[in-house]
């Protein structure tokens, strides 16, 4: 068995590629994806650390091969390099010249929805539209509101498709409707139709007994939460919690979950396709607050679960 000297290491070439490009997180701020990449050494190694400062605050990462992504809140500066480590777990190489890259939020808003049909059902509204022809669109906006005036009206943040339902209306009501798009770096577009006044209408209505269920869906259960732990390469403890809940008695394999987490004043939702989810503390010895709901694949949301509370400590 041959063993690479550690010390001959080739020290990656710098950053070649240097890329950024924009999404919304599941909190509804805007992270800014950073995609760097590099040319392999020709040695035999057992990955590459990347070092990542921000603003002068450094964070340090693995990477599997020669292409590493991030996520940063514009507006910032951002300066990456790289190191290899030996194939046998030896003394690492030098780290390559930074490569730095700001991170801007792109200025100008998305192309205006031409399309909108609402249908009425029972405490929901069905609602259609086109493909958006933008490459960077991240998701439908629909403002709703019982008087057919913008100014009143209620935002609610849908996916990229061209279907999709606004839940929890009231049966009996006739509400108006507007759309907007938004893109990748958070901008939105004007909304269509564009007059204040002359919003798409439709009565609320159970229109047959095949319609949704009178009930209210019930709320996940046994919510529990866990603090984790994980360690990087160079030994910085990163702190998550673990939240699991038991799924109700309706729900199905298309059902989603969302978990809120509140700390101190902010709230942050993560999704989950299962009962099982992460959030990554922010910073340690300060309460979290969690609940958790479901939600049908045609989109109706369930009740919020009770309230559970956790304070992760460093150690």
């Amino acid at each position: 068995m041959i063993r690479l000297d550690p010390r001959q290491v080739a020290r990656p070439y710098s950053a070649a590629h240097f890329t950024q490009v924009t999404k919304l997180g599941a909190d509804g701020r805007l992270d800014h994806w950073v995609h760097c990449d590099w040319s392999d050494v020709p040695q035999e190694t057992n990955g590459y650390g990347v070092r990542v400062k921000i603003d002068g605050d450094e964070r340090f990462f693995k990477a599997d091969d020669s292409k590493f992504r991030f996520a940063v809140k514009a507006p910032e500066t951002v300066e990456v390099s790289v190191r290899t480590r030996a194939a046998d777990g030896g003394t690492p190489s030098a780290w390559s010249a930074p490569q730095t890259i700001s991170v801007t939020k792109k200025g100008t808003a998305p192309t205006t929805p031409t399309q909108l049909t609402v249908v009425g059902k029972h405490r929901r509204a069905v609602v259609k539209t086109e493909d958006h022809p933008d490459a960077d669109f991240r998701r439908w906006c629909v403002y709703y509101s019982k008087t057919n005036n913008f100014g009143t009206a209620t935002k609610s943040k849908h996916s990229r498709s061209n279907r999709f339902v606004v839940d929890d209306l009231d049966n009996g009501d006739t509400y108006y409707f507007w759309l907007t798009a938004e893109d990748t770096s958070g901008n939105e577009s004007a909304k269509y139709p564009a007059s204040n006044t002359a919003g798409v209408s439709a009565v609320i209505v159970k229109l047959d007994d095949d319609d949704t269920d009178d009930s209210t869906l019930a709320a996940p259960t046994g919510l529990t939460l866990t603090k984790v732990q994980d360690t990087d390469e160079d030994g910085k403890v990163q702190t998550f919690i673990k939240m699991s809940c038991t799924a109700p008695a309706w729900a199905t394999a298309k059902t989603t979950y969302v978990f809120a987490v509140t700390v101190g004043s902010d709230t942050f939702t993560v999704k989950s396709d299962d009962e099982v989810a992460r959030y990554r503390v922010q910073k340690t010895g300060v309460l979290h607050t969690v609940k958790v709901r479901a939600i049908k694949g045609h989109g109706n949301k369930g009740s919020w679960s009770g309230n559970q509370t956790i304070t992760p400590s460093k150690k």
